[in-house]
């Protein structure tokens, strides 16, 4: 059996719930596919704010009601895809038009409320643009291997400018880490990205 548990770091604060799953059966560590989906759920749990919510025991839930609080899909695979993909950048003006984007990337605060959207925007300060791969509705939630710098990850990117176009953050679709404001990507590694010589998207729009 190639496949390990990883409990390495931080992963090892579950180890009491992983047990009781095992235990009870709703999870097999003997299997390659059982291990892995534990990985996985581990790899994005312990990189996203749901990780101070949690104790040791998962709060006494079991494997789906995590999983489903995670918003990932364990039955899935990675996926890979070795074609050239292009963007679509659309300027978001509203919490409204935001909306049209919850179901694909259901844990931007952003797609929560208007209140965090607003308070994002800088209540009219600043600008938000989401870069939309092509392939990025058949993308399953599931972390590969380079997570969060995997094909879901790069599937939907949001960017938010201030008022002089200077880059705030730019957001993962995996919502990776807890910070604010999000620095998932360079100004470089963007424009290398989406195959743009200087990001500027007044200009690029």
């Amino acid at each position: 059996m190639s496949q390990k548990l990883d409990l390495s770091y931080q992963y090892g604060k579950f180890w009491r719930g992983i047990v009781r799953w095992s235990r009870d059966g709703e999870i097999d560590l003997k299997s390659e596919k059982g291990i892995s989906q534990v990985n996985a759920l581990l790899k994005v749990i312990c990189h996203s704010p749901a990780f101070d919510c949690y104790d040791g025991n998962f709060n006494g839930l079991s494997p789906d009601a995590v999983v489903n609080g995670l918003n990932i899909d364990l039955d899935a695979e990675e996926y890979h895809s070795d074609c050239p993909h292009s963007y679509r950048i659309e300027h978001i003006t509203s919490f409204e038009q935001a909306l049209k984007y919850r179901k694909y990337a259901p844990d931007w605060c952003i797609l929560q409320s208007e209140f965090a959207y607003d308070e994002h925007v800088g209540y009219g300060k600043n600008c938000i643009y989401f870069c939309v791969r092509d392939d990025m509705e058949k993308i399953p939630a599931f972390p590969g291997k380079e997570y969060p710098h995997d094909e879901y990850g790069y599937s939907l990117i949001a960017v938010i400018t201030g008022p002089d176009s200077e880059i705030i953050s730019i957001t993962s679709r995996w919502n990776y880490g807890d910070d604010e404001y999000d620095d998932f990507l360079t100004r470089e590694q963007l424009e290398t990205l989406l195959q743009i010589k200087s990001v500027n998207f007044k200009n690029n729009l």
